[in-house]
């Protein structure tokens, strides 16, 4: 699913962190349960999300707790294409 797909992301451009740190599943659960939409206040940003705006822009999207609001997988490849294609 598309969240898992931003966690994933997540740890590959953080290198391997734990998106959460120590915290436990099920209180990731209801921290994000009661929070807003914004999750980027509970993820540490790693040093090189800076010279990658792009990426993390589409990482937080994947990230959106309300199902509904997360983007499609179609959506994804095409901001993914149209990112690789004006690095080069």
């Amino acid at each position: 699913d598309v969240w898992g797909y931003g966690i994933t992301l997540w740890e590959i451009y953080s290198l391997g962190e734990r998106p959460f740190g120590s915290i436990n599943n099920y209180a990731v659960h209801i921290l994000l349960k009661n929070s807003s939409e914004n999750i980027s206040d509970f993820l540490p940003q790693p040093q090189n999300f800076g010279s990658i705006e792009a990426y993390t822009h589409i990482i937080l999207s994947c990230l959106t707790y309300n199902v509904t609001m997360r983007p499609r997988f179609r959506d994804l490849r095409d901001s993914l294409m149209t990112i690789l294609t004006n690095d080069q």
